[in-house]
């Protein structure tokens, strides 16, 4: 029942820890706490991700497996033609683009008024189906009139709350009132000239968009590391490529320098790329490991249309998010792990070395759902949630190593030796319970010791006198005791009881070990009083004398009282036997020590003759002690060199 009853206890505990730690997780999650932590940690897996497939990638190769091409109007074109573009100019660089074969030509930049010469030509050029323009729905900027509806797409970009931009909006509305996005117009007129026979446009539920029979998972509140993400219309995660897209100048295109491959068969987007023009955004590779720190709209744009045109006409794999329940039990898990390494592994060193490799396990399992799985999962909840318990279950367990100390210390009175005290801790755990040491059956020896003629001396000397020396007689034996792994269980005013095999249970050659451990501390006591005696002697002090009775056998050891006083005690006829050995004929007592001893203790000395070769045993016999049914054999140990004679009986006061 104890173990059943420390059990429940310890798993009502864990369960409080857990449901705090996840709540606490939970609100951090919803409350949107840990998602700048959970953004940061996505953009140094995309730069890393970059960065080996950039140190692994031929750029001319990539070049040519890009579907798209930039036009971008750098510092050279805005001195060459001025800003804003004219309309011709405009024209003639449609028009170059269509005669090179482009399958889209998009122009990302707004054209709601004319800006001669060559509003005619303009209005020319973009009669062409494949040629999309923009407008800009936060901001009402209207498209140019000459396009159909379409051909008109928003070119508005999303940013996450810390200015970059990882979404790409594609579509809002309805396919009744619908308002396309400039990148999802682009991929459609594209993927209509390769997969003429594909539905173009499937709006689904809020999980997915399906564009020329090709599925894109949607962004939800919780996708990943997102945390309440404001995911209105249809949004998916911006997947960029690996390397930089291909980029021609305005200039170049016009003057015929550019190669027809970047031109034929492709997605060719217009745009300003100048940092003047401020065009400009952060994206995930902002913070380091690439050049481009920031990226033009046009260039993000292509990126957009790179990652559909890659998926539905290249298999190109995306990025993919578990359900909310998913990444949930995902978090549940780590969390899990951390309770159950902090209740099982109790040393310190191997608990952080636990905690450690978990944590490594952690983050290799969120790299391999990455880069292999393309799957991305909350890694700060998982992580925080993981060292949050585990720290919180260090610290219940150092709140009850402290209780537990402090029963301990109460219990024994802080006379345990360093070994016992060492013992006790190491199985603290089965020996606490409910704040108490529950009954414990051992074989043990127990050691009676008293002072005598203790009335007659106490008559003479005033009290605080007599408990300087009742101290200086006391003290140093309680020394003795605990070098020899003994308890001092108890004082009873002029004497004590110290035990020998507290607390745990002990071994067969353990048990003789404590017999002669407690003999020995006897003969030590001798020998100090001796000394003692000497030091009295020539202060004009009285001259102590004392009785020792020592016995080996079974007791009962544990934790007597109730909760607001308790002490270590120790019971049976073991006890009662001791006690009974030091008290015998107290008039038979030939030196200023007495020490007796019964047969279980006996027998436990004489297989070692060491410690024979100390001390004289002589046999009193069987005797009939008090509130003894049987006789008990009583021995009386000798220690060699005693430098006191036989005292006369009539100098024996009891």
């Amino acid at each position: 029942m104890p173990k059943i009853r420390y059990l429940s206890r310890l798993f009502l505990t864990g369960t409080i820890i857990l449901g705090a730690v996840v709540v606490a997780i939970g609100l951090g999650r919803r409350s949107g706490l840990f998602e700048p932590l959970e953004l940061l940690w996505y953009d140094r897996l995309l730069q890393w991700e970059a960065s080996a497939q950039h140190s692994a990638a031929d750029p001319a190769a990539a070049h040519e497996s890009s579907f798209i091409t930039i036009v971008g109007i750098d510092a050279d074109d805005l001195r060459r033609y001025g800003w804003p573009l004219n309309d011709q100019i405009l024209a003639n660089a449609i028009e170059t683009l269509h005669q090179g074969s482009a399958r889209v030509i998009g122009v990302d930049l707004y054209r709601d008024l004319d800006q001669p010469p060559g509003g005619e030509a303009l209005r020319a050029a973009l009669q062409h189906p494949n040629v999309l323009g923009i407008e800009e729905q936060v901001s009402g900027i209207a498209p140019h009139p000459a396009l159909a509806p379409e051909q008109v797409g928003f070119n508005d970009l999303v940013l996450d709350n810390d200015g970059v931009v990882r979404r790409s909006l594609l579509f809002v509305g309805t396919l009744e009132e619908p308002f396309y996005s400039f990148v999802l117009r682009a991929a459609l007129v594209y993927l209509a000239q390769v997969q003429p026979n594909a539905v173009p446009l499937v709006l689904g539920s809020e999980k997915y968009i399906t564009i020329a029979g090709h599925s894109f998972n949607l962004l939800q509140p919780y996708s990943g590391g997102y945390d309440r993400l404001d995911h209105s219309g249809y949004q998916i995660l911006l997947h960029y490529s690996g390397t930089p897209l291909p980029r021609v100048s305005l200039s170049q295109l016009l003057a015929g320098e550019v190669d027809p491959a970047l031109i034929r068969d492709r997605a060719v987007l217009i745009g300003s790329v100048d940092p003047s023009l401020k065009d400009m955004f952060r994206t995930p590779y902002s913070s380091g490991l690439r050049e481009e720190f920031l990226l033009s709209g046009v260039e993000i744009h292509g990126q957009m249309l790179q990652q559909i045109l890659s998926k539905s006409l290249a298999g190109q794999a995306q990025r993919r998010f578990l359900p909310l329940w998913a990444e949930d039990l995902w978090v549940l898990v780590w969390i899990g792990s951390g309770l159950g390494l902090g209740f099982l592994l109790r040393r310190p060193l191997w608990s952080t070395i636990g905690i450690a490799l978990i944590s490594l396990a952690l983050l290799a399992s969120n790299l391999y759902s990455f880069r292999v799985l393309m799957i991305w999962l909350p890694l700060v909840s998982a992580g925080l949630g993981l060292w949050g318990i585990w720290v919180l279950v260090l610290a219940y367990r150092a709140y009850r190593f402290q209780r537990h100390e402090q029963v301990v210390m109460r219990l024994l009175g802080q006379n345990t030796s360093p070994e016992v005290a060492q013992a006790l801790w190491a199985q603290r755990d089965t020996l606490l319970k409910s704040g108490k040491l529950p009954g414990k059956p051992l074989v043990a020896t127990v050691l009676f010791a008293d002072l005598c003629n203790f009335s007659t001396i106490a008559e003479t000397m005033e009290p605080e006198v007599l408990m300087d020396w009742l101290n200086d007689s006391l003290d140093p034996v309680t020394q003795l005791i605990r070098a020899h792994n003994g308890i001092v269980n108890k004082f009873t005013g002029d004497g004590f009881m110290a035990v020998f095999g507290l607390p745990m249970a002990r071994r067969p050659q353990e048990i003789i070990d404590d017999a002669k451990s407690a003999v020995r501390c006897a003969i030590e006591i001798v020998k100090l009083l001796e000394t003692l005696n000497e030091q009295w002697l020539a202060e004009g002090m009285p001259q102590a004398r004392m009785r020792i009775g020592i016995f080996t056998g079974r007791v009962i050891a544990g934790s007597l009282g109730g909760r607001d006083r308790m002490e270590y005690g120790v019971l049976g006829d073991t006890v009662n036997t001791a006690s009974r050995l030091e008290s015998w004929d107290k008039e038979r007592m030939d030196y200023p020590c007495r020490i007796l001893i019964g047969q279980s203790t006996y027998e436990h000395l004489i297989t070692d003759p060491k410690i024979l070769a100390a001390m004289q045993l002589q046999s009193w016999g069987a005797q009939s002690l008090k509130g003894k049914a049987q006789l008990v054999e009583v021995y009386q140990v000798i220690p060699l060199g005693w430098k006191y004679i036989p005292l006369p009986p009539q100098a024996i006061v009891p």
